[in-house]
């Protein structure tokens, strides 16, 4: 697939209006459910200065996805040293979306589901859970992941195999369906 990003980018810095609305419409809500697992109400201003970023670089790689994420990445875990913002719960957008589509009382259990999951992928090791979280939440192949991590491939999949091996025996520890 390629990557028509870049081209956006270089449409936005010669004043194009409607290129700023694209960019938004592909990145803004996936990097602010990204940023929240990191930094929680500090979020908007990190996805903020992770487009003042993105603008001001003098260079914007073809593979665009993946930089952003290492973008948003790093800045995220500097705000964490810096602040010490601890990890956030559920977001509720997340629960929101499950109310809407189920009757109260499925999405209530489907709720505590959300919750224990969600609970479990935060006792992982930090390196487990942001593989997990890049490759299934924000949908980044392995090789994106790796390049976000810095890491070969060969150790993304490693990870993420172990991260679910260890999510999968907390289900079967729980007895969960």
């Amino acid at each position: 697939m390629n990557d028509f990003t870049p081209s956006l980018i270089l449409q936005l810095r010669q004043g194009n209006p409607s290129a700023a609305l694209l960019l938004e419409q592909l990145y803004r809500r996936p990097l602010l459910r990204f940023c929240r697992g990191y930094v929680g109400t500090e979020a908007e201003d990190a996805v903020q200065e992770v487009f003042a970023r993105v603008l001001g670089a003098e260079v914007v790689p073809q593979n665009f996805r993946p930089w952003i994420y290492s973008i948003a990445r790093n800045l995220c875990l500097n705000l964490r040293r810096n602040q010490q913002i601890r990890q956030c719960g559920p977001l509720a957008s997340d629960l929101d979306l499950v109310r809407s589509v189920t009757g109260p009382l499925s999405g209530l259990i489907r709720q505590e589901r959300f919750a224990e999951v969600h609970q479990w992928v935060q006792d992982l090791p930090q390196e487990l859970r942001e593989t997990l979280r890049l490759r299934y939440t924000e949908g980044l192949s392995r090789g994106e992941v790796a390049e976000v991590l810095e890491t070969s491939t060969e150790r993304v999949k490693m990870q993420l195999f172990k991260g679910m091996e260890l999510l999968r025996r907390k289900v079967e520890i729980t007895g969960a369906d």
